[in-house]
């Protein structure tokens, strides 16, 4: 055919559209009052405007429109000109009540520059008063114009009024005695991304680097002639490169498909809205990076759906000796910690920079992944990015959103985000940062309707997807099939970067089901097979407890035999206090044992200007072996601490996590623990509103509890923040005995701070509290907090680290200073002087003992010390915010 069908009627925007369906249709009640036709061919209306007119008008018909009686067939094409088009619709009148007989008619547009142009109307039809499918065809030849794109408006009237009930569906276009069924919306999103190039396959136009160093980016750029239906889709086209190394081994690496854009801005922000250009041809792409030095050989090999197979000539290459330090890897001589694949130590420490929002005030420039990494250059070393939630590489269209279009649903890779991702890679390997991809979040999984809910997701069978809901998901050999053709694509393009750490599936989950389980473990193991021979990948889930056991990392723990990552740790959502916060929590998780800290997020960093805490984590940790040598928890004793005063006490903070909605869902737990040897815990799966017990919130209801384990006497507390309006009480019961109680006055409200604490009594030792809205409405408990007692002023000082047996490091905080001693006890942090502490453990001998204003990255001390039955003393003079110390044998 002469004419582009594929982009003929898509835009017939049936706002019940089937998605990957052969036709679509529209089901809705047209009124039009006054339009209507006079003779066969123009509209008019009651002032008689121009048949133009009144078709821009709202008394006329269109699909897709705004306005409540009119909608539009608002249909691109590209023609030839002066061949004849015929459009055959089919109208299903299902009723109404009209005194006169409806016609339909299309008016041609064509575009002169950016300004559409309005021809005359075409041939008008009755359409047949009975309930039946009888077509109304209309034949129409297009003029010669020297613009070759035009599009449709079809109206539909009642003359002379009237209103009737229609059921438009079965489109189709034919030319020269050919005839074609109309392609839906979404296969017109998808049309750029099939071929029909008959024949054996072939390769050509092959470009590549001829020369990289080690680490860096060898890229080669080619066509494929082939025929296929996606060609995202291996098993549809699959493209690889046959990689044969210095030393003969040869690897095999996937190819992809790309679309070279660009943002229009100049700035990347992992946004799948914006405006784009072109930045060269559509190609396939294949990007490697040698870790040895020499003569390499790349040849390309493709096999189509019916598997015809074709291969090219090999292309030589040569990867020159550099410094660069490598991949990310976890460490052989210590599983628990990452290394590079020089052998060098790898602890990850700096900030989610997951994307960027166009609503940001950064403290300087704007709002993108130039300005944030260039903030941070020199201050951290790793960081998270999402490929999802708002910047998925693989999502729904919304067929009124022009701004979605550049999705194509299921198994069709976003190319507007892939050039973002291109960009943020870029970015990261010229400040040598360690990217973790976040692939999925639980908001993707979740109900509602909003664009990031399940109701969007591409998976979802409703939107051409293959499963009805995510536990089908988990399930679903077909859908396990299609999301390792995503990482497929995801390691073919940017695996070749140094900077792609890991990938990062299902955030804010916690413990998995059977399901799960396998699930993420096929991911795993497929990852591992596509990468084997030429980089290590770490995948990991955000799945706690069993998971952990599978995956290549653990969240937040030391207790498996592999790398722990805190990819979120502990932070505040009041700005005075974010930085300091921030700070205790990067070290505390480097002496608990932690291989990687992250906080969230990039703004809340940005604000208060906390870039360079990652600095001095890292300046601390570069000379620690931590990738070489067995390290475990150390024995750290405080033996003594001076302090003016007494009745001293110290705060833990428990805070909800985990995005449990405020309102309308049952919290996936209602039983914690709170560990206090911490500072500050997550509490996740937890609500913050406690429902009372009126029928209509019974399904939602929880009375959550909470153990911990109390070194002395002290008292729980809840910060009840919001009352309902109607009645409220708070019960608090300690191991099954009712112990507080208090009713709050009526009336939707914040409480004062004179109501909000409400406080519970604990004596030393394990405990349980349980809590209960025991009236009508509800409440809602922002935090809760444990207060415990300390009479010794070494109790005021927290003390963790890490031993290798012949040297060791500690953190020590002041546990009066911060956010919470000011704000919950209403207290002064209480200055401690001449606090000592021992290294238990060593083995004996000289000692060179350094100690670290943490704060500041200020070496206060560079002295000696020594071990002797396998302790060492070290003492410091003063202690008002923290210290750092690290000692290591001569």
């Amino acid at each position: 055919m002469n004419i582009a069908l594929k982009s003929i009627i898509p835009a017939l925007a049936f706002s019940t559209m089937i998605f990957g369906a052969e036709t679509s249709a529209l089901e809705k009640k047209i009124t039009v009052n006054d339009a209507g036709f006079e003779g066969t061919s123009w509209w008019y209306n009651k002032s008689q405007q121009t048949a133009d007119d009144a078709c821009e008008g709202k008394k006329s018909l269109r699909f897709s429109g705004n306005e409540k009686q009119s909608a539009v067939l608002n249909s691109p094409f590209e023609a030839a000109p002066g061949i004849p088009l015929r459009i055959s619709i089919s109208f299903k009148n299902r009723g109404g009540s009209t005194d006169g007989d409806v016609y339909a008619a299309f008016i041609e547009y064509t575009r002169a520059g950016n300004v559409w142009v309005k021809e005359h109307p075409h041939t008008t039809a009755k359409i047949p008063a009975a309930q039946s499918w009888e077509p109304v065809r209309f034949d129409l030849a297009v003029p010669v114009y020297d613009r070759a794109t035009s599009y449709l408006k079809l109206a539909v009237g009642v003359v002379p009024k009237g209103s009737i009930d229609l059921l438009a569906d079965r489109v189709e276009a034919y030319t020269a005695g050919e005839t074609q069924k109309a392609v839906s919306f979404i296969e017109t999103l998808r049309a750029p991304y099939s071929a029909a190039s008959p024949g054996v396959p072939s390769v050509d136009n092959f470009r590549m680097t001829a020369s990289a160093g080690q680490y860096e980016k060898i890229e080669a750029s080619f066509n494929v002639q082939a025929a296929y239906r996606n060609v995202f889709d291996p098993e549809d086209i699959l493209v690889n490169a046959v990689i044969t190394k210095p030393d003969g081994y040869t690897v095999t690496i996937p190819a992809f498909f790309m679309l070279p854009l660009e943002p229009e801005n100049g700035l990347t922000q992992m946004l799948y809205s914006g405006k784009y250009r072109t930045n060269g041809p559509a190609c396939w792409m294949v990007r490697y990076a040698g870790d040895k030095p020499g003569a390499y050989a790349m040849k390309i090999t493709v096999r189509d759906a019916q598997g015809v197979t074709a291969e090219s000539t090999a292309y030589p290459f040569t990867v020159t000796v550099s410094k660069k330090p490598g991949f990310v890897r976890v460490s052989t001589a210590n599983p628990n910690y990452f290394e590079r694949s020089d052998g060098s130590a790898f602890f990850g420490c700096g900030a989610n920079v997951p994307w960027t929002r166009l609503n940001e005030k950064p403290k300087s420039g704007a709002p993108s992944y130039e300005n944030y990494f260039g903030r941070a250059a020199g201050m951290m070393n790793a960081t998270r990015v999402w490929l999802c939630h708002w910047a998925w590489l693989e999502w729904t269209p919304q067929e009124k959103k022009n701004d979605t279009h550049s999705y194509a649903g299921l198994g069709y890779y976003n190319q507007h985000i892939a050039a973002h991702l291109d960009r943020v890679i870029a970015l990261a390997e010229s400040n040598e940062y360690a990217v973790m991809l976040t692939l999925e979040d639980n908001n993707e999984h979740m109900g509602g309707t909003s664009y990031d809910a399940w109701k969007f997701n591409p998976y979802n069978v409703e939107n051409g997807g293959v499963v009805t809901s995510f536990n089908e998901l988990l399930k679903s050999e077909t859908a396990r099939k299609w999301y390792k053709k995503r990482l497929r694509y995801i390691i073919a393009r940017w695996g070749y970067s140094r900077s792609l750490w890991a990938l990062n599936g299902f955030n804010d989950y916690d413990d998995a089901s059977p399901d799960a389980l396998s699930f993420i473990t096929e991911a795993r193991d497929y990852l591992h097979k596509i990468t084997a021979g030429w980089r290590p990948i770490i995948y990991g889930a955000n799945y706690k407890r069993k998971a952990n056991e599978r995956m290549d990392y653990s969240q937040g723990v030391t207790s498996f035999a592999k790398p722990g990552v805190a990819q979120e740790c502990y932070y505040t959502d009041d700005i005075t206090w974010f930085r300091e916060t921030l700070h205790t929590e990067l070290w505390d998780n480097l002496a608990k044992g932690i291989a990687a800290v992250m906080v969230w997020e990039h703004t809340m960093v940005d604000r208060t200007d906390s870039w360079d805490l990652f600095r001095n984590v890292l300046a601390f940790t570069g000379d620690i072996a931590l990738s070489v040598k067995p390290w475990k928890p150390a024995t750290v004793r405080v033996t003594k601490a001076s302090a003016e005063g007494s009745g001293f006490s110290r705060v833990i903070i428990a805070s909800s996590y985990g995005d449990v909605p405020d309102w309308g869902v049952r919290a996936p737990k209602d039983s914690f623990v709170i560990d206090t040897t911490e500072n500050a815990v997550w509490l996740e799966g937890m609500s913050r509103t406690l429902y009372g017990k009126r029928g209509d919130r019974k399904d939602w209801r929880l009375t959550p509890s909470f153990t911990m384990d109390m070194p002395g006497p002290g008292k729980f507390i809840a910060r009840v923040d919001e009352i309902g309006g109607g009645s409220q009480t708070m019960v608090a019961s300690v191991d099954g005995n009712e112990v507080q109680r208090r009713t709050y006055g009526r009336g939707r409200r914040y409480l004062t701070p004179d109501e909000m604490w409400f406080e519970v009594p604990l004596p030393a030792g394990k405990h349980t509290v349980m809590l209960e809205n025991a009236a009508d409405d509800w409440l809602r408990a922002g935090k809760y907090y444990v207060v415990i007692d300390v009479n010794d002023p070494k109790g005021l000082v927290g003390a963790r680290g890490l031993s290798a047996g012949d040297e060791a490091f500690a953190y020590l905080p002041n546990q009066t200073y911060g956010q919470l001693y000011r704000n919950v006890l209403k207290r002064e942090p209480v200055p401690l002087t001449d606090v000592a502490v021992a290294f238990e453990g060593l083995a004996d001998g000289a000692y060179r003992v350094i100690i670290m204003d943490p704060f500041t990255g200020t070496v206060t001390s560079d002295g000696a010390g020594e071990s002797s039955g396998g302790k060492l003393a070290v003492t410091i003079k003063r202690l008002e915010r923290d210290a750092a110390v690290k000692v290591k044998r001569k």
